[in-house]
């Protein structure tokens, strides 16, 4: 193994299969029919990732949060049915053994790749936040591992700093602010910083200065109106 590629390749495993790609399913929303085994997990919240190959041997890696998630079992839906469960309560053999659940993921980045799992054999490229083409019905939909996010930013990590845990899992929140006259920037930006009282907007600025103190070159001037 090539020193790159073991620069871009963390020991990984792989992540659960918690559902299969289903529909509808577009470039920026996908529905997931949630598996069996995943049916009894916390999922509201869970970082997941999905693939869709493309030509040349590439892949599109799109990451996405589950939304709501909805059960249906279309024998509780029946209006004949209904009459049974006001008078039995449940179904035999019907109700929970016929249940349905899929949830709402909405793509939040989408990264091009040389396979459709880490190791990677070259660097990850970020593609937006929204696939190129819609999903297959009947692809695996996985939970993030911390190794697969550790292959997504190998080429960003010695700029990269830790925000916590995302929501739900025990993954590094990663995030990095390049340098404004980086060649890979786009230039300065403008930022702001809105929540609720406790919400972690003070928290979150804090980091935001200290990344930018990491590029020596650049000054930096802090105003704080109320001390």
């Amino acid at each position: 193994m090539t020193d790159q590629q073991d620069r871009l390749a963390p020991p990984t495993s792989e992540g659960e299969t918690i559902g299969i790609i289903g529909s509808p399913s577009s470039t920026a929303q996908i529905t997931i029919d949630i598996v069996e085994k995943a049916s009894g997990e916390n999922l509201l919240g869970t970082l997941v990732y999905s693939t869709v190959r493309m030509r040349d041997h590439k892949y599109l890696l799109a990451l996405g949060t589950i939304g709501e998630i909805e059960t249906r079992n279309r024998w509780h839906e029946d209006l004949n049915m209904r009459g049974v469960l006001r008078v039995h309560g449940t179904l035999p053999h019907l109700s929970a053994e016929g249940d349905v659940r899929s949830a709402e993921v909405s793509i939040q980045a989408v990264y091009e790749t040389d396979s459709s799992e880490p190791p990677f054999t070259t660097a990850p490229i970020e593609s937006g936040g929204a696939l190129g083409m819609s999903p297959t019905t009947g692809s695996p939909v996985k939970q993030v591992r911390d190794s697969l996010v550790q292959a997504l930013i190998a080429p960003n990590r010695e700029d990269v700093v830790y925000l916590g845990y995302i929501h739900g899992n025990d993954v590094h929140l990663p995030m990095y602010v390049r340098e404004f006259t980086d060649p890979r920037s786009d230039g300065a930006i403008h930022t702001g910083v809105f929540g609720r009282t406790g919400s972690g907007k003070t928290a979150f600025a804090c980091h935001l200065v200290a990344m930018q103190l990491r590029h020596r070159s650049m000054g930096v001037l802090v105003f704080d109106p109320q001390g």
